[in-house]
């Protein structure tokens, strides 16, 4: 098991706020505190903000993607998102709309013979003020 947060990652490509970057964070939020999803913290994962997309090269050694996905309490259910996985190009998960009081999605996606995966935060159909979303524990396993 290899947490994503534990690598660094072959691109990173943030949209500005306005005209601000707001920079993933590891193992943590993007406002720098423990990760909170529902109240229940993770020690690991990753914090960012719409439109993010990470890209991690995987060299085919890992069989599933794992972690959980949502907009971090410290938004106060404020929010709008869209969460993708793509693997070599391919949309290999979509979340539909997620929001500040949606639940937290567990995800597990198969992953074999996947060069390179992007991790993508996309806006959701609201305006995205209050878009801190997290991969909470989001980890690749061999």
């Amino acid at each position: 098991v290899v947490y994503l947060s534990d690598l660094e990652p072959f691109r990173v490509e943030e949209v500005p706020f306005f005209t601000v970057i707001k920079h993933y964070r590891r193992d943590e939020s993007i406002g720098g505190t423990p990760i909170s999803l529902r109240g229940k913290r993770f020690e690991k994962g990753l914090g960012v903000h719409s439109k993010t997309r990470l890209t991690y090269k995987l060299g085919k050694a890992y069989s599933s993607f794992k972690g959980v996905i949502g907009i971090d309490d410290e938004a106060k259910g404020k929010g709008n998102v869209i969460f993708k996985i793509l693997g070599d190009g391919k949309v290999l998960y979509e979340s539909g709309d997620l929001t500040g009081s949606s639940l937290p999605q567990s995800v597990d996606v198969k992953i074999s013979g996947i060069e390179q995966i992007v991790l993508d935060v996309d806006y959701g159909k609201g305006f995205h003020i209050g878009d801190r979303a997290v991969w909470a524990d989001a980890r690749v396993i061999r």
